[in-house]
């Protein structure tokens, strides 16, 4: 029930602000990167606002395992740790029996969690990866010329 409620208020904050414009636009704009190498704007706006890997498919798990540990007499706060800690840990598994549950992810984030973003939403998700590529970057020579860090 709490999770519920939390997923609920998320939503209407998601769907009533930018926020999924603003996700759909970072998915495309991951998904254009490691499909095409590419983050031009026209790359980035044939792909789906839908991505495998994004936490919206850890939920999934969260409330099937939520569910599954309401049938134990256990304190809510050790159930939604062990939820939360199983889901991710399933979420890790590259599996063939895992993709009707990433299916429901996928619905998830294209009915609540995400939102047809327009050229200004993919332009910032563009300049953040963009941001984000130079960073690992600098991480790289840093780490290549200091080893022992």
């Amino acid at each position: 029930m709490t999770l519920s409620i939390s997923l609920l208020f998320a939503t209407m904050i998601i769907k009533m602000s930018d926020l999924g414009k603003y996700h759909a636009a970072e998915h495309m704009t991951d998904l254009s990167f490691e499909y095409n190498g590419s983050i031009e704007l026209i790359d980035v706006a044939k792909h789906s606002r839908v991505h495998s890997k994004c936490g919206t498919n850890i939920v999934v798990f969260v409330f099937l395992f939520n569910l599954l540990f309401s049938f134990f007499d256990m304190n809510i706060y050790i159930s939604i740790a062990l939820s939360f800690s199983l889901a991710y840990e399933v979420f890790q598994i590259p599996s063939k029996y895992l993709k009707p549950f990433l299916g429901i992810g996928a619905i998830i984030q294209f009915v609540l969690f995400t939102s047809k973003p327009s050229s200004v939403h993919l332009k910032v998700a563009k300049a953040s990866y963009e941001a984000l590529i130079r960073e690992e970057e600098n991480y790289r020579n840093v780490k290549q010329n200091n080893p022992t860090d």
